[in-house]
């Protein structure tokens, strides 16, 4: 999926906003008119592949190689690991365990520190108690079904901290529903804003119960030439692929491998793209396929 014009107005802002703790005026408009070429020289590229970009070209100009987000991100696990019990005894209790495990793992979405500049913990908890009773398309969620039931070999990809705790709760209903299928999960490579890595995949307990490989790279999606060669033969060989977030959306959308996408529509691109109300909730399918 190409970047929009409102994503262009979202990096320029973003990385304008990071510049503030910064003094020299000098470097600092250098800096930016580096950032505009990089929207000419890359215009087919997706929105994270430019946002990645943009942050190396950011560390090298400045030098900045800390993770600004790595105590934020333990949080963020301790937070939902505390909710994974309470959780999870609702989707036991509930009729359909696998659409709501989906319907939690979709609401965790929420937790997106690249879309929004903080997390409403308030808010987190009014999502997570509307969950299962928000709506799922239907047809959508039938030919899901389908696909796991025939299918071989799955990988899913993750997004946010915290967030993969729910990751971890849906994996494990598909897991015990499908007890044939191939599961690889596929983390970030490389630190990127509070997106999960393999130390917080170890954290949570993800990469105790299941395969979980990085992706190779330090984009906040999953851009198929950016992966390792591992990621990228796991990916193109899945007969199905669970995508969570709008950066893998962005970085997926059109490859026209089997896709479902899962995530929460944050800013107003996504909005008016998909016609719901902020926060509002996503489940499609990157195109049909017979999985029967």
């Amino acid at each position: 999926m190409k970047f929009s014009h409102h994503c262009v107005t979202c990096l320029i802002n973003k990385e304008s906003e990071r510049l503030g703790s910064y003094d020299d005026e000098d470097k600092k408009l250098l800096h930016m008119k580096e950032v505009l070429m990089l929207f000419l020289e890359d215009e087919n590229r997706s929105a994270p592949v430019i946002q990645y970009k943009i942050k190396k070209l950011h560390e090298k100009t400045f030098m900045n190689l800390d993770d600004p987000y790595y105590d934020i991100k333990h949080r963020h696990n301790k937070i939902l690991l505390e909710k994974e019990g309470d959780i999870s005894k609702i989707i036991m209790d509930s009729k359909d365990r696998l659409k709501t495990a989906v319907q939690f793992a979709r609401a965790g979405n929420y937790i997106d520190l690249a879309a929004m500049e903080e997390m409403d913990l308030r808010k987190l908890d009014q999502l997570l108690e509307e969950a299962p009773h928000e709506h799922l398309d239907e047809q959508v969620y039938h030919e899901f079904r389908n696909c796991l039931e025939s299918a071989r070999r799955m990988v899913y990809l993750t997004d946010n901290c915290g967030e993969i705790v729910l990751d971890k709760i849906l994996l494990c209903q598909i897991k015990e529903q499908f007890p044939k299928l191939d599961i690889c999960i596929i983390v970030r490579g490389k630190p990127v804003i509070n997106d999960a890595t393999m130390e917080d995949a170890e954290m949570t307990g993800l990469s105790g119960q299941f395969k979980v490989i990085g992706s190779g790279s330090g984009i906040g999606g999953t851009s198929i030439p950016d992966l390792s060669s591992e990621a990228r033969e796991r990916l193109l060989s899945a007969d199905l692929i669970i995508s969570k977030g709008q950066g893998n959306y962005e970085s997926l959308y059109g490859c026209g491998l089997n896709i479902f996408y899962l995530f929460l529509c944050k800013c107003d691109w996504f909005v008016a793209m998909f016609g719901v109300k902020r926060l509002g909730g996503v489940f499609i399918q990157e195109k049909y396929r017979d999985c029967h």
